[in-house]
């Protein structure tokens, strides 16, 4: 892997957009460590997240601009952090993709596939053709709708008597043994923060998207990255490719020349 230059970026930018929102970070990683996004695709989602967290700090640093909004008083917050924060401990980008898990409870006999960006992907669909606004963020926030999806294309079971059965057929406690073996064998795939309003008080947890942060943030860089090229292709007739290799301190200095 390696940061991207800023032509690299905006052209991965141009392609992300015309591709599904789960997919669109894939496009930023493909063009970093000149993988198709087919293989990109079937990574776990927390190994997909690891990748994306140290694509952003190879291109933009270790700091993060968060925005929370406290449910107590509606304050809305900024939240500092680093890659570090929302790093797994031991989620590298060298480890290998998980195996299938093999898990007996209940009396039932699982065989469980930790969730990728396909399975997102599907998930996402189902959610939006249900009507609803929750947002895929990782395996266990997922709303109900997107949940059932991931479980169905995620696990097989079995009864004793080896009778086949749909995830949705198997009991709530079943399920949720399920659910906590994903997170225990891929954590990085849902991470949580832990926020404290300082106006009321209110404590709260919200869930840390790598590919929806990493995606916003490069979305806002585009815009004001095209912007810069449009006013200095106007002040001295430049191309995009000779703005760009001018890169950000000395393209802010001619604008600054240029009254722009």
């Amino acid at each position: 892997m390696r940061a991207l230059s800023a032509a690299e970026l905006l052209a991965a930018w141009d392609r992300g957009c015309l591709e599904q929102p789960v997919y669109r970070p894939l496009a930023l990683l493909a063009a970093s460590c000149d993988e198709p996004v087919a293989n990109l695709a079937a990574a776990s989602l927390g190994r997909r997240d690891a990748l994306l967290l140290a694509l952003r700090e190879h291109t933009f640093g270790p700091w993060l601009n968060g925005l929370a909004t406290c449910p107590g008083c509606d304050c809305e917050l900024e939240v500092p952090l680093t890659v570090d924060d929302v790093r797994v401990p031991g989620s590298g980008t060298d480890q290998p993709a998980a195996p299938l898990q093999q898990l007996v409870t209940g009396g039932y006999e699982l065989e469980i596939r930790l969730p990728d960006s396909r399975d997102a992907s599907a998930a996402a669909a189902a959610t939006a053709a249900a009507g609803s606004a929750a947002a895929v963020a990782g395996f266990a926030a997922a709303g109900a709708t997107a949940r059932s999806v991931l479980l169905d294309r995620c696990v097989s079971a079995w009864d004793q008597a080896g009778k086949p059965l749909a995830a949705a057929e198997l009991p709530a406690a079943v399920v949720e043994t399920a659910v906590a073996c994903m997170a225990d064998a891929d954590p990085q795939a849902d991470v949580r923060l832990e926020i404290s309003c300082p106006s009321c008080g209110t404590d709260w947890e919200v869930p840390f998207d790598a590919g929806l942060f990493l995606w916003a943030e490069v979305e806002a860089w585009a815009r004001r990255t095209l912007l810069e090229v449009h006013q200095l292709a106007a002040a001295y007739s430049w191309s995009e490719a000779e703005v760009l290799a001018l890169g950000p301190r000395r393209r802010q200095a001619y604008l600054e020349l240029s009254g722009a």
